[in-house]
């Protein structure tokens, strides 16, 4: 007699090898993607990294870090001074922050050492407003570490945000071990800001007769 369909057991038989299948499938799958976020985060953290080395050749205006008492200098790039337009697809559908995220610059010897922080806004899908508690991305990190690939995750807020006047640079130089000498937030040029004595950003600024800019007196 001929048969239509499964038994009982077949069908059982059937479902238990689907289960072992996804057991050892969708985690490789889920590591898969995880892995290819990870490349996204590391390749747009480089491309940050290209981006600020073009605009210091291409840009006279743009100060260049040197070494000044035996100290190594450093300028900030932020994200949204490099260009955003260029990094509008985040791996996990946010936005990339553009104060949180940026370049620094450092004079070591007689080269420059670029460091990229490339920061995932996960609370700022479709406009909404940040919370700054759910940021994902690549830390700061030094470039050969970058083209070596490090692992991304979650990163904590630094607190800064495009307000000028909030932005102080002992952060970086604490971090990074540097003098501040420039700090590029947004699309005007340095010659806006410069730093008071109290190491606030402050567009009253004058430049000096070595070309260099401080805060008017």
């Amino acid at each position: 007699m001929k048969r239509n369909g499964f038994t009982l057991v077949e069908l059982l038989a059937s479902l238990t090898i689907l289960g072992i299948l996804m057991v050892i499938t969708v985690p490789n799958v889920v590591g898969i993607l995880t892995q290819n976020r990870e490349k996204t985060y590391n390749e747009d953290a480089r491309k940050m990294i290209s981006t600020a080395k073009y605009k210091m050749i291409g840009n006279n205006g743009i100060v260049k870090p040197g070494i000044s008492g035996g100290k190594s200098q450093c300028i900030v790039m932020s994200l949204g001074y490099l260009d955003n337009s260029e990094y509008e697809n985040p791996p996990n559908g946010g936005m990339y922050s553009r104060a949180e995220s940026y370049v620094i610059v450092k004079r070591v010897a007689s080269k420059y050492e670029f460091y990229a922080r490339l920061v995932e806004d996960l609370d700022a899908k479709d406009g909404a407003t940040s919370t700054g508690n759910n940021l994902f991305g690549v830390d700061a990190t030094i470039e050969n570490e970058l083209e070596k690939g490090v692992e991304a995750g979650k990163v904590s807020s630094i607190n800064l945000n495009v307000n000028m006047e909030s932005i102080n640079k002992s952060y970086f130089e604490s971090k990074f071990n540097c003098q501040v000498i420039a700090n590029y937030y947004n699309t005007k040029i340095y010659e806006d800001f410069c730093y008071d004595k109290a190491g606030k950003m402050t567009t009253n600024c004058c430049k000096k007769e070595d070309g260099t800019v401080e805060a008017c007196t």
